[in-house]
């Protein structure tokens, strides 16, 4: 009798740790994976952004990060709101590629150009049509890498802000 608790017990024991080793690799593998995104927030660069998407001009934020990837967020002032998200990632030293999902359902692709470390322009094709973005640059600056849809014209107010009429 005694040998059978003292078996029972090893089995239990066994099952247990078969269970809390994956457990506790899992909670250990995804510590790791945050400790790396606290890192690329921490390091990363963030510059201002505005693009002319489905015929509505959108401002937001770029994010660059070490690992030469990054994110852009835009959102529009019109009613109902449009709002963009683009992971970006570089293909050579100053050129890259962003790819788009809007709340619409529209998706696009736009190849960027650095002009320096925070500054550039991109543009491509969404479901809906051409597609222009320029970050780091506020007013004029981002006007000449916008394109209004036909018909709207862009202007710039003195303290740099876009609009569309």
């Amino acid at each position: 009798m005694n040998q059978l608790k003292c078996s029972m017990k090893h089995s239990i024991t066994s099952w247990l740790g078969l269970l809390v080793l994956p457990l506790g690799l899992m909670l250990v593998l995804n510590g790791c994976a945050k400790i790396n995104n606290y890192g690329l927030e921490a390091f990363s660069s963030t510059t201002q952004a505005a693009a002319i998407i489905n015929g509505s001009l959108l401002q937001g934020k770029l994010r660059f990060y070490t690992d030469r990837t990054g994110t852009v967020s835009l959102e529009s002032a019109d009613e109902p709101s449009l709002t963009c998200f683009a992971n970006l990632r570089f293909t050579a030293s100053r050129n890259g590629v962003m790819n788009f999902k809007c709340s619409d359902g529209s998706d696009a692709q736009l190849s960027f150009v650095m002009i320096n470390e925070l500054s550039g322009h991109a543009r491509g094709q969404s479901s809906k049509g051409p597609v222009s973005l320029a970050y780091g640059m506020k007013g004029t600056e981002a006007l000449a890498y916008l394109t209004a849809p036909k018909g709207k014209t862009l202007a710039a107010s003195p303290d740099g802000q876009l609009s569309m009429e």
